[in-house]
Formats: C-alpha cells, sequence, structure tokens
C-alpha cells in the first residue's frame, strides 16, 4: 500500500507507476509478480505474491552471516533476475538486503 499524499509530496509518481508496470510484465521465477493493481482515494495499491520468508536484511539480521552454500543459492538468484530486467532493458537501481524478498 502507497499512500497518494506521499507520493506525491516526494515526487514519486513516475517510480510508483514504474514498479507497477515493471512487477507487471516480468514473468521470472525470482522477481515478485503483480497479481493486482487498484487504488482508493487515499492509496494505491500493488497485490503482489506472497514471500513468507521476509527478506534477506531480516535473515542477515537473524544469522549474521550465511553459509557459503546458502549466499551462493542467493547470489545465483539475484544474478538471474538481474540478467532478465537487463534482457527488458530495465535496470534496478535499489538493489539492497532489504528489497530482496524470500520466497
Amino acid at each position: 500500500m502507497l499512500k497518494k499524499d506521499k507520493i506525491r509530496q516526494h515526487n514519486l509518481i513516475r517510480y510508483a507507476k514504474i514498479e507497477k508496470d515493471v512487477m507487471s510484465i516480468m514473468d521470472h521465477p525470482f522477481i515478485v509478480k503483480l497479481k493486482y493493481a487498484f487504488q482508493s482515494e487515499v492509496n494505491l495499491f500493488l497485490v503482489m505474491q506472497f514471500c513468507p520468508g521476509g527478506d534477506l536484511s531480516k535473515l542477515l539480521d537473524k544469522y549474521d552471516k550465511l553459509k557459503e552454500e546458502h549466499a551462493k543459492i542467493f547470489l545465483s538468484e539475484i544474478l538471474l533476475a538481474i540478467e532478465a530486467l537487463h534482457r527488458h532493458n530495465i535496470v534496478f537501481r535499489d538493489l539492497k538486503p532489504s528489497n530482496l524478498l524470500i520466497d
């Protein structure tokens, strides 16, 4: 859920639209899928695939560091997702552990 007044206040209208568009066109196992998008007078709603594992940031907080074999798997999945985005001429500029969801 995104509050429309905050999006306008921080001039993020274009960013919100691009995020919705990217998630709606991408069909890749390592990119979260957008199921529905709708709005009310106050909010924008993006209904996405459920990722019960939280994000990588929380996982790193919990375990401090990953075992090498787990790190290799995560890194491989991240690289495959970025590669898929690049094939669609999309550059993901906000890559950080809190933006990497775990399914």
